[in-house]
């Protein structure tokens, strides 16, 4: 890669302050019409691609960033991605329901089929594939073990936790920024979280899209309150629906 990526670390991927471009796709084969590149495909793009800015000072959401996590929890693992969650996180937490998606495993049994909705007619679409930033596939049940596990240190650590729920400080003194929500709910980038400004309620939070699919959990910290939504319709936003779920609950306290 050129010189100028030599300055981008773990931390810039993960607050999505790398200046690395956000998606790189190509055609793939069935069952998955395309996919994110990854290994030499992703190496090459990269190499013929400017940063967008100099890393750590602006933010920028890039998929791309967890395509590279994705293969750098390879490299230090020295095994699959889909292996590591398995044995690390699924297995130990039950989720006996949840798996990363790729070549290896894409026949998931009762797997929902996304869709989009044109002109007030569903329309399916066809499933693709975006490793480390998308292939995760999960149910309610199995995203309640995981929050669950979120409040003790099964997973991590408290102060790892209260690092990634800290904002990102670029390099000109200022948080990173990521702009708002449909609600008008302002957030700064933390690492793989995002922070709202409901600050008297401790709002972290991440949402997820994908062709067909839409998602988002919202944590408030000092309520102990989540709300987590999973859609397989495009055009509804899971964004919009947890809002109105928290501020339901909210108005009956």
């Amino acid at each position: 890669l050129t010189p100028a990526y030599d300055a981008v670390t773990v931390r810039h991927l993960l607050t999505h302050t790398s200046g690395i471009k956000s998606d790189f796709k190509k055609r793939s084969t069935p069952p998955f019409f395309n996919e994110s590149m990854i290994n030499e495909d992703l190496y090459t793009a990269l190499i013929e691609t400017d940063l967008e800015f100099q890393p750590g000072e602006a933010m920028r959401y890039s998929n791309t960033g967890f395509s590279l996590l994705y293969m750098i929890i390879e490299a230090v693992s020295g095994e699959p991605y889909s292996d590591f969650l398995r044995t690390r996180i699924f297995e130990p937490l039950e989720m006996t329901n949840t798996v990363s998606r790729d070549k290896q495993n894409s026949d998931i049994a009762g797997l929902a089929t996304g869709y989009v909705l044109p002109k007030k007619k569903f329309k399916p679409v066809g499933t693709v594939l975006r490793l480390g930033g998308g292939s995760l596939v999960s149910t309610i049940e199995d995203l309640v073990k995981w929050d669950a596990a979120l409040k003790t240190e099964k997973l991590v650590s408290k102060a790892t936790l209260e690092e990634a729920w800290t904002p990102f400080v670029l390099s000109n003194g200022k948080n990173a920024n990521m702009g708002a929500d449909p609600q008008g709910r302002y957030y700064q980038a933390g690492m793989g979280w995002f922070i709202g400004d409901e600050n008297d309620r401790g709002l972290v939070h991440h949402s997820g899209g994908i062709d067909g699919f839409s998602s988002n959990i919202d944590r408030y910290l000092k309520e102990d309150l989540s709300v987590i939504v999973l859609c397989n319709i495009e055009n509804i936003t899971a964004v919009s629906l947890t809002a109105s779920l928290a501020k339901a609950y909210f108005e009956q306290q």
